[in-house]
């Protein structure tokens, strides 16, 4: 079926008010499937603030009755539905100037939206590598190059900069920046969660927001900024728990046993029981990229425990 988009503008205005036909919305679906641009479009619409039609027709109403100029209800009935979608029309040209503002004045190209159960790879056009996790995505944000190398994330990364001969490389997540000194870090902004966070590997990263100076943070250091009180605290290394599950490096620090081996078997595949009697005892380790195998070796040593293994499945009993 063929479908006529030249009032495009109008039907994104009624979806958002919520009063697109069934035939408006097929035509919707149609456009986004037709290109990635009409996508980046459409989302940076979603992420403002969603527009109420119906208060605002409401607001409108009350002033025309509070004013001296009055209509009568037959009169005025049929310019209800007219006014209502000029105030959709209002609101949808008010957040494409709000999108337009957030993002520069640049189109996002999507680079990867990972709905699979496992860490995705990817390499940029500069031969960056990014580890996309779960329930993820990346975007270019306008045109990806020399002089200008920006990201959009949503969800979690793990970032192994690929040097070059200019331009630096920046990370757009949620309300913060990530400025690349040279280096290898991960990202946490989950828009549910209410704090971002940034672990660095290697090198260091500047972290800040539009209206904060933010901090530096340095190999083995994590970043976190608190979106309630839009502050920045910067814990050295060993202070907290770290699990970068693409990358499978894992920093446990008094942390459950139990739940670490829960991290543990969602990132290897595997099946690590242990005995309940020292399932809540607490764990410090560090194990960067090491086999499934040797990291649970090192956990029986380290607490005296008992290692049983069939296949995939390993058991941990006290000895």
């Amino acid at each position: 079926m063929l479908h006529d988009f030249s009032d495009i503008d109008r039907i994104i205005a009624r979806h958002l008010g919520g009063e697109a036909t069934p035939r408006e919305q097929e035509t919707l679906q149609a456009w986004l499937c037709e290109s990635e641009g009409n996508r980046a479009y459409f989302s940076a619409l979603l992420c403002a603030p969603k527009p109420n039609v119906d208060k605002a027709w409401k607001k409108f109403e009350q002033h025309m009755a509070d004013s001296k100029f009055q209509i009568s209800n037959s009169k005025f009935q049929w310019w209800q539905p007219m006014m209502r979608y000029a105030a959709a029309a209002v609101l949808l040209i008010g957040l494409s100037i709000f999108a337009w503002i957030r993002f520069d004045n640049s189109s996002l190209q999507m680079v990867a939206e990972n709905t699979q159960n496992s860490t995705q790879q990817h390499t940029l056009q500069d031969s960056t590598s990014v580890h996309l996790s779960q329930g993820s995505s990346l975007a270019y944000v306008g045109k990806f190059g020399d002089k200008k190398r920006e990201v959009q994330l949503e969800g979690e990364a793990f970032f192994e900069i690929a040097e070059a001969s200019s331009g630096q490389f920046l990370v757009h997540a949620e309300e913060t920046f990530i400025k690349d000194i040279g280096t290898s870090f991960n990202v946490q902004a989950y828009p549910d969660s209410d704090s971002v966070m940034v672990f660095v590997q290697s090198g260091e990263v500047q972290f800040y927001s539009k209206d904060k100076e933010g901090i530096l943070v340095q190999a083995g250091e994590t970043g976190i900024y608190h979106k309630r009180s839009k502050t920045f605290t910067r814990l050295k290394k060993g202070e907290t728990n770290i699990a970068i599950l693409s990358a499978k490096l894992f920093v446990f620090k008094d942390k459950p046993l139990s739940d670490a081996l829960a991290l543990l078997n969602k990132e290897y595949g595997v099946h690590i029981a242990v005995d309940s009697a020292v399932a809540q005892q607490s764990i410090s380790a560090t194990f960067d990229n090491e086999a499934i195998e040797e990291i649970v070796e090192v956990i029986g040593e380290t607490m005296q425990l008992s290692v049983a293994q069939v296949d995939s499945i390993f058991v941990l009993k006290k000895k």
